[in-house]
């Protein structure tokens, strides 16, 4: 009996060092559908694969303009709505049209989090933005945040870092014509 327990305390022995020295990352299956999202629309080449400083025809964890637009019509967002620029903050946009993997992913999964107060939001989504129509969903509730001054501050801020070129100091602005301005 004795040896059995030994060989028994040995066997739960190996068993923990082995799981701690592998350090196995669980699967996160949000995360998998998050991904293969972001993959359905990455990677189509535009510009010569070069916008804005950003190569964007070759790598994996960019998806570019043209992959946005199409994003954007899946969920039902004209680009030109002030949403966008939400969506873009919520999910960490480098640059405008340009989102990144780890922003995208991670950005959706924030915003499935969801506030307690936004229950029929709950309701709706299963507290979970991991597919089109939640993310779907999920944009409408963005649209009910500007109302939120705090929120609305954020985003106007987020916007002006944003919009500028990389390396531009300021936005440009465009000259009126000297006619406009003697009217």
């Amino acid at each position: 009996m004795s040896s059995f327990l030994s060989s028994r305390k040995k066997q739960t022995a190996r068993k923990t060092s082995s799981s701690t020295v592998n350090n196995h990352v669980p699967r996160d299956p949000i995360r998998e559908r998050l991904n293969r999202i972001f993959d359905q629309y990455k990677g189509i080449t535009l510009l010569g694969g070069q916008f804005d400083g950003l190569d964007v025809s070759s790598s994996e964890d960019i998806m570019n303009i043209e992959g946005t637009m199409s994003y954007f019509q899946a969920i039902g967002l004209d680009p030109e709505e002030p949403v966008g620029l939400a969506l873009a903050y919520q999910l960490e946009a480098p640059s405008l049209g340009i989102f990144n993997r780890h922003g995208f992913v991670e950005g959706w999964r924030n915003l499935g989090c969801c506030p307690p107060h936004l229950t029929v939001w709950m309701m709706l989504t299963d507290g979970r933005c991991d597919n089109i129509q939640n993310m779907t969903t999920t944009t409408g509730q963005l649209r009910g945040q500007f109302i939120d001054d705090q929120f609305h501050k954020r985003v106007y801020l987020f916007t002006y870092a944003f919009a500028k070129p990389e390396g531009q100091r300021a936005l440009r602005t465009f000259p009126f014509p000297s006619s406009e301005l003697q009217s």
